[in-house]
Protein backbone atom coordinates (compact mmCIF):
# COMPACT_ATOMS: atom_id res chain seq x y z
CA UNK A 1 0.00 0.00 0.00
CA UNK A 2 0.88 3.57 -0.70
CA UNK A 3 1.54 5.45 2.01
CA UNK A 4 0.49 9.42 2.87
CA UNK A 5 0.22 11.56 5.38
CA UNK A 6 2.73 9.92 8.05
CA UNK A 7 4.94 13.41 8.63
CA UNK A 8 8.31 14.29 9.98
CA UNK A 9 8.97 13.59 13.44
CA UNK A 10 11.61 13.23 15.99
CA UNK A 11 11.64 9.39 15.45
CA UNK A 12 10.86 9.48 12.13
CA UNK A 13 12.87 12.47 10.40
CA UNK A 14 12.87 11.22 7.36
CA UNK A 15 9.27 11.65 6.31
CA UNK A 16 7.69 14.50 4.88
CA UNK A 17 7.29 18.10 7.00
CA UNK A 18 3.52 18.79 6.79
CA UNK A 19 4.74 22.45 6.73
CA UNK A 20 5.60 21.70 2.95
CA UNK A 21 1.68 21.06 2.07
CA UNK A 22 0.33 23.85 3.34
CA UNK A 23 -1.61 25.71 0.43
CA UNK A 24 -4.48 27.96 2.09
CA UNK A 25 -5.41 28.99 -2.19
CA UNK A 26 -6.39 24.92 -2.13
CA UNK A 27 -10.24 24.82 -3.09
CA UNK A 28 -12.35 24.23 -0.55
CA UNK A 29 -14.79 22.14 -1.47
CA UNK A 30 -12.16 19.65 -3.17
CA UNK A 31 -10.60 19.73 0.70
CA UNK A 32 -13.91 18.33 1.78
CA UNK A 33 -14.42 16.15 -0.60
CA UNK A 34 -10.43 14.82 0.34
CA UNK A 35 -11.44 14.84 3.90
CA UNK A 36 -14.46 13.14 3.87
CA UNK A 37 -13.18 10.30 1.90
CA UNK A 38 -9.98 9.94 4.33
CA UNK A 39 -12.61 9.54 7.04
CA UNK A 40 -14.39 6.75 5.44
CA UNK A 41 -11.37 4.82 5.20
CA UNK A 42 -11.42 1.52 6.91
CA UNK A 43 -9.31 0.55 10.27
CA UNK A 44 -5.85 -1.28 8.99
CA UNK A 45 -3.74 -1.15 12.50
CA UNK A 46 -4.44 0.33 16.00
CA UNK A 47 -1.69 1.61 18.17
CA UNK A 48 -1.47 2.01 21.86
CA UNK A 49 -0.50 5.62 21.69
CA UNK A 50 -1.21 8.58 20.38
CA UNK A 51 -0.16 10.54 17.67
CA UNK A 52 0.33 14.45 18.28
CA UNK A 53 -0.21 17.01 15.87
CA UNK A 54 3.14 18.61 14.14
CA UNK A 55 1.20 22.11 14.43
CA UNK A 56 -0.67 22.58 17.50
CA UNK A 57 0.50 19.08 19.44
CA UNK A 58 -3.01 17.75 20.05
CA UNK A 59 -3.62 14.24 20.31
CA UNK A 60 -4.60 13.35 16.44
CA UNK A 61 -5.43 9.76 16.42
CA UNK A 62 -3.85 6.14 17.17
CA UNK A 63 -4.82 3.78 14.01
CA UNK A 64 -4.06 3.60 10.53
CA UNK A 65 -7.17 3.40 7.62
CA UNK A 66 -6.66 2.63 4.18
CA UNK A 67 -9.03 2.50 1.19
CA UNK A 68 -7.23 -0.48 -0.71
CA UNK A 69 -4.48 1.24 -2.43
CA UNK A 70 -3.19 3.94 0.02
CA UNK A 71 -2.67 4.01 3.95
CA UNK A 72 -2.67 7.14 6.22
CA UNK A 73 -3.45 8.06 9.89
CA UNK A 74 -6.44 8.50 11.19
CA UNK A 75 -5.84 12.14 12.48
CA UNK A 76 -4.83 12.97 8.39
CA UNK A 77 -8.01 14.80 7.90
CA UNK A 78 -7.39 17.44 10.90
CA UNK A 79 -4.52 18.70 9.15
CA UNK A 80 -6.41 19.76 6.06
CA UNK A 81 -9.21 21.12 7.99
CA UNK A 82 -7.08 22.87 10.48
CA UNK A 83 -4.00 23.76 8.78
CA UNK A 84 -4.70 23.65 5.42
CA UNK A 85 -2.49 21.01 4.01
CA UNK A 86 -2.94 19.62 0.74
CA UNK A 87 -2.42 16.05 -0.49
CA UNK A 88 -0.65 15.57 -4.00
CA UNK A 89 -2.02 15.75 -6.94
CA UNK A 90 -2.26 11.96 -7.33
CA UNK A 91 -3.50 11.06 -4.24
CA UNK A 92 -6.49 13.83 -5.29
CA UNK A 93 -6.96 12.49 -8.84
CA UNK A 94 -7.19 8.94 -7.11
CA UNK A 95 -10.02 10.18 -4.38
CA UNK A 96 -11.88 11.94 -7.22
CA UNK A 97 -11.82 8.58 -9.32
CA UNK A 98 -13.18 6.61 -6.63
CA UNK A 99 -15.71 8.79 -5.61
CA UNK A 100 -17.19 9.43 -8.77
CA UNK A 101 -16.91 5.66 -9.55
CA UNK A 102 -18.18 3.98 -6.21
CA UNK A 103 -21.03 6.40 -5.41
CA UNK A 104 -22.17 5.88 -2.26
CA UNK A 105 -24.45 8.15 0.14
CA UNK A 106 -21.43 8.37 2.60
CA UNK A 107 -19.71 10.71 -0.18
CA UNK A 108 -22.93 12.51 -0.48
CA UNK A 109 -23.45 15.42 -1.83
CA UNK A 110 -20.34 14.88 -3.91
CA UNK A 111 -22.51 13.18 -6.72
CA UNK A 112 -21.09 11.94 -10.07
CA UNK A 113 -22.67 14.14 -11.43
CA UNK A 114 -20.68 17.25 -9.12
CA UNK A 115 -17.32 15.42 -9.43
CA UNK A 116 -17.79 16.36 -12.92
CA UNK A 117 -17.37 19.78 -12.45
CA UNK A 118 -13.81 19.95 -11.09
CA UNK A 119 -10.42 20.60 -12.31
CA UNK A 120 -7.90 18.64 -9.97
CA UNK A 121 -5.48 20.72 -12.00
CA UNK A 122 -6.37 23.96 -11.78
CA UNK A 123 -8.52 23.62 -8.32
CA UNK A 124 -11.47 25.37 -9.91
CA UNK A 125 -14.86 24.46 -10.57
CA UNK A 126 -15.67 24.06 -13.85
CA UNK A 127 -18.99 25.23 -13.65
Amino acid sequence: MIKIGFWKSEQEPDLPDPNDFVDPDWDVQVRRMVVRYLNSGKESAAYRGMSRCRFCRRFNGNCDLTDGVYLWPDGLPHYLEAHQVRLPEEFVQHVLDRMQAEPDTKFLPYTPERLKNIDVRTKKRTR
